[in-house]
């Protein structure tokens, strides 16, 4: 008989906020490539952190309001519905999921896409969140 082994990785990227204007850390070398795949809802998990490595919580928070995920292929134009929403999670402290639908994805080729993160405080100011 022949045992097969899978595992099954998650879409968990670690993104950091400048929420107060400090030095955040390069942290491209530690980066890994996250795949997302054509007929299948792809789930993408963040784990949003502060410059001091410390999870945000994202529910309560005066900080943080809202956040999307912007998805562009590789022209440059953005999928049919980015930018989308990404949810905090209930229980969780700092961790945030989005669903990129299959139909989003039916249509394209086998590329490289490119995304972008950003929340918005109580005020409406865009808060960028770096991969």
């Amino acid at each position: 008989m022949r045992k097969i082994s899978s595992y099954l990785y998650p879409n968990r990227i670690e993104l950091l906020a400048d929420l107060a204007g400090f030095t955040t850390e390069y942290t491209n070398v530690y980066q890994r490539t996250v795949k997302i795949y054509q007929g299948v809802d792809n789930v993408l998990e963040f784990d949003i952190k502060n410059a001091d490595q410390k999870r945000i919580e994202l529910l309560t928070s005066p900080k943080v309001t809202g956040i999307e995920m912007n998805v562009m292929d590789a022209s440059g134009n953005a999928l049919p519905n980015s930018p989308y929403t990404v949810t905090p999670h209930a229980t969780l402290k700092g961790i945030a999921t989005v669903v990129i639908p299959d139909a989003d994805t039916a249509d394209l080729d086998e590329q490289f896409l490119r995304y972008s993160v950003t929340a918005t405080d109580a005020d409406g100011n865009t808060i960028p969140l770096y991969a």
